[in-house]
């Protein structure tokens, strides 16, 4: 059992290696490596994000069962921290601002990339920048439409709350 998960694991290295070596014959670029630059981020967000929310659950659930019993403790989370995590700021929830941040990081690897190209005196290759821009514009359409239909019902809330007044 231990020699196929090695076997399995020496194949699936040198699939990888395959696969980025072409992709850098290819487009001069490893995308490969930038797809999985992006898994991690995204796992490391998500990882973030599930601790607090275990921490937020877990404070909320002490707190509760202190106040059965007249006891009122103090948060261990500054509210602001709980507040972005549970509702957001202005209606920017925590998943915007890591989704944000990843459409930046991949305009910064473009960056890099031209940069490079440039200093070893070469054209960019338009395919390259194809790719690049068809993963922007998917993290984009993820992204932004989603902010901006939040952005619209906070501005229309707004509205309303003055119009009461």
């Amino acid at each position: 059992m231990a020699a196929q998960t090695v076997i399995i694991a020496k194949a699936a290295q040198k699939a990888q290696q395959f696969a980025s070596q072409k992709s850098e014959e290819l487009f001069k670029y490893d995308f490969l490596g930038l797809t999985q630059k992006l898994a991690i981020y995204f796992v490391f967000a998500y990882l973030i994000a599930k601790i607090f929310e275990g921490i937020i659950f877990g404070q909320g659930l002490i707190l509760q069962f202190a106040a059965l019993f007249g006891l009122k403790l103090p948060q261990s989370l500054p509210e602001p921290i709980v507040n972005f995590f549970r509702d957001g700021i202005k209606g920017f929830r925590y998943w915007d601002f890591v989704k944000i941040i990843a459409v930046f990081l991949v305009i910064l690897e473009l960056n890099n990339y031209l940069e490079q190209r440039k200093r070893l005196g070469e054209q960019p290759s338009p395919m390259t920048i194809g790719v690049f821009v068809v993963l922007l514009t998917g993290l984009t359409l993820i992204t932004f439409p989603e902010i901006w239909t939040r952005i619209k019902e906070l501005r229309a809330m707004n509205q309303t709350i003055q119009e009461f007044r």
